[in-house]
C-alpha cells in the first residue's frame, strides 16, 4: 500500500493514543494489510536474536504501530535498533505508514527519555516536522484532562 505517512501521537495518559494505535491496525488488517501493533519494549523484544523477527521484516511491514515510545529506558542496542527500524520505514524510497505513540512530545522524548536526538530526528522528518496532539478527553476519568 502506498500511503506515505508517519505519525506522532502524544499526550497524558488516558487519552486515547493506545486506544487510536489499536483501532488503526486492526481497520488495516481487516483491509489485507500486514500489520503489528505492539509497545516499545514488546517490539524489541521480537527484533532480538531469538525473538523471530529481522529489522528487514519490520521494515517492510505494510504498517507498524509502535506504542509507549520513551517509556522505557533504552539500552544502546535497543536505541540502535529503533533507529534501524525508523530508518528503514521513513527512507524516502519506501515510505511505509508507521504510527508512534507517547506520554511524552517530541523535546521531552529526545531528552528526558534518553532515546536520544536521532530517533526524535527520524519521527521529526517522517511527520513533516509536525506531531499530532492526542485529544485531551480521558475516557478511564470521564473528563477532559490537560497536556
Amino acid at each position: 500500500p502506498a500511503v506515505p505517512w508517519t505519525g506522532f501521537i502524544h499526550g497524558p495518559t488516558g487519552t486515547g493514543k493506545t486506544t487510536e494505535l489499536v483501532l488503526s491496525t486492526r481497520r488495516l488488517v481487516g483491509q489485507g494489510w500486514r500489520c503489528l501493533y505492539g509497545t516499545t519494549s514488546e517490539i524489541l523484544e521480537r527484533l532480538r536474536p531469538d525473538g523471530g523477527w529481522s529489522v528487514a521484516q519490520m521494515v517492510e511491514l505494510d504498517f507498524l504501530a509502535i506504542d509507549e515510545l520513551g517509556r522505557d529506558s533504552l539500552t544502546p542496542w535497543g536505541r540502535d535498533t529503533l533507529v534501524q527500524v525508523l530508518d528503514g520505514r521513513i527512507d524516502a524510497r519506501k515510505r511505509r505508514p508507521t504510527l508512534l505513540a507517547s506520554n511524552l512530545d517530541l523535546a521531552d522524548l529526545c531528552v528526558a527519555s534518553g532515546l536520544g536526538a536521532r530517533i526524535a530526528e527520524r519521527i521529526a522528518v517522517g511527520c513533516g516536522g509536525t506531531g499530532h496532539v492526542c485529544r485531551t478527553w480521558s475516557y478511564r476519568l470521564g473528563k477532559e484532562v490537560r497536556s
